[in-house]
């Protein structure tokens, strides 16, 4: 067992999902190997990500500075609203926890908390899915169009009806 299935096994059982991909262009900076909670929350904060596995279709989320989080997934009519947290489990292994509200995903929805380590993190990021700010204006509350479930949407495509923005201000700190 890992350093790291070590780390998560010893903190409380949550809710995790697996979302699955391959991360390339957006993730060059970053060291082959990072899994700290720096590098996860240096990926994420005040940009938008797009994922993509059979079993879920297509989810973009924006990951606002504030906390907040805005996820347009192909099984909701509707936004997700939620919020988002890094937290170091240990100091070379961190984590991302997403947490909606209650009824998000379907009436009997108590509510939702989703964690994932670096590697759960970018399974399903397509290359070219990390975008700078919110190009789809999803902090609106409003998305843009309903996302197909069975195949991938253009991240290129994207971009031409949707341009990048400026990079966001630097989020705060990290929990630990």
């Amino acid at each position: 067992m890992s350093a790291g299935e070590l780390a998560r096994a010893a903190r409380p059982m949550r809710h995790r999902a697996r979302l699955a991909g391959i991360f390339a262009a957006a993730l060059t900076a970053l060291p082959a190997g990072a899994q700290d909670a720096a590098s996860i929350l240096a990926l994420i904060c005040g940009r938008t990500v797009h994922y993509f596995s059979p079993e879920l279709g297509n989810q973009i989320e924006y990951t606002a500075p504030d906390g907040s989080a805005y996820l347009w997934h192909s099984g909701n009519e509707g936004l997700v609203l939620g919020t988002w947290e890094v937290t170091e489990i240990t100091p070379d292994i961190g984590e991302v926890c997403y947490v909606y509200r209650p009824g998000s995903f379907g009436a009997d929805d108590p509510g939702s908390e989703f964690c994932f380590d670096w590697e759960m993190l970018i399974s399903d990021v397509p290359q070219d899915g990390v975008r700078d700010g919110d190009p789809y204006n999803l902090a609106s509350g409003l998305r843009p169009f309903a996302l197909p479930f069975t195949r991938p949407v253009s991240v290129a495509a994207l971009r031409t009806e949707f341009p990048d923005q400026p990079p966001e201000r630097a989020c705060g700190t990290l929990m630990m």
